[in-house]
């Protein structure tokens, strides 16, 4: 009888971590391109992504902890010049109300 990968603390992908990097490494890279194409990301820009919860205070700190973290990365000198059209930023949402909080 094959081994269940299923268990009361988790699901394994894979028995080895091998096949587990492997596995985990094709879905990523499937997702990252859905994605992209759904936001027009294309492929030579850098992502930040941000999901920062459901609750508004979650929403707010994590918005302002991001915000403070991408000032304080383009002062570093190799990127004082970088051009900001080489990154996109996406932060997600889990409902409409949630969706205004980050637009505001």
């Amino acid at each position: 009888m094959a081994k269940s990968l299923v268990s009361k603390s988790g699901v394994v992908i894979a028995e080895s971590a091998e096949t587990h990097k492997e596995v985990v490494g094709k879905l990523v890279e499937e997702q990252r391109a859905v994605y992209r194409g759904k936001f027009g990301i294309s492929e030579s820009k850098n992502v930040f992504l941000l999901a920062p919860g459901n609750k508004k205070s979650e929403i707010t700190f994590a918005i302002s902890l991001l915000n403070s973290a991408l000032e304080e990365l383009f002062k570093k000198d190799n990127l004082k010049n970088a051009s900001h059209d080489n990154f996109a930023v996406i932060i997600t949402a889990d409902n409409d109300a949630n969706a205004e909080l980050i637009h505001a």
